[in-house]
């Protein structure tokens, strides 16, 4: 009789065990939880070429290594390709594509690729934004190897339009774009420094000469001037 009233309370003890863990789990997994809420990113990444038509990119570009910065704001088709986003970050900064290119997009490059190109470059002709590039996106594009000009391209915004977007256009943008062939960001720095104090601290002469010469080339430069209409004024007229 003792062992069968031992048994019972034992399998009573167990049911109330059970019944309690099932009281903690359920109380557990009903607690509110506080989710990171995160934003969806605009993407047309896959879509077709039809609905790429419609979309437009917002994106800020900025040179990199110079103080004040020169940065544009701008906007273009989301349909265009890697080669044509060239051509109107040329108009946008003041340059005449005297000198080759690429961009650096998720570690791939784009530009014109070379019989003797050490790395596997991809034909910017052929390949366009809508394919590679999201909202919140950021990548990089140089321009002449020699001067060594690099920038920071963000995309703030992906949109869609009723139409395509013919043409690009710049929306606001800081200071005039530095001179073609003027030495790159820090060839360009001491300059204007040599400009507005007249002299630079440990020179060599041959910098000296180099800096008189770009100087002259310079005559008339203003170096904070920027005019938004004439800019897109050139964009309009790009083929």
């Amino acid at each position: 009789t003792d062992t069968i009233i031992i048994g019972e309370k034992t399998s009573l003890i167990r049911m109330l065990q059970d019944l309690l863990f099932v009281k903690i789990f359920d109380d557990t997994i009903s607690l509110p939880v506080k989710r990171k809420r995160i934003r969806d990113k605009k993407s047309v990444r896959g879509k077709s070429p039809e609905i790429a038509k419609n979309t437009y990119y917002q994106i800020k570009i900025t040179l990199k290594s110079l103080s004040p910065p020169i940065w544009r704001r701008f906007r273009v088709s989301g349909n265009i390709t890697f080669h044509r986003l060239h051509k109107i970050i040329q108009v946008l900064m003041g340059w005449f594509d005297y000198h080759l290119f690429e961009f650096e997009v998720n570690s791939e490059l784009f530009g014109i690729p070379d019989e003797d190109d050490v790395y596997d470059t991809r034909d910017a002709r052929r390949f366009k934004l809508y394919k590679y590039l999201e909202e919140g996106d950021t990548f990089n594009y140089r321009y002449d190897f020699g001067d060594g000009w690099e920038c920071k391209l963000k995309v703030e915004k992906v949109g869609f339009s009723e139409e395509e977007m013919k043409t690009a256009i710049c929306l606001r943008g800081k200071r005039n774009g530095p001179p073609e062939d003027i030495g790159g960001p820090y060839g360009y720095s001491d300059i204007l420094d040599y400009i507005k104090y007249g002299a630079l601290e440990e020179v060599s002469d041959e910098m000296l000469e180099f800096l008189m010469e770009k100087v002259e080339q310079l005559e008339g430069f203003d170096p904070v001037y920027f005019n938004l209409e004439e800019i897109n004024s050139e964009l309009k007229k790009l083929r």
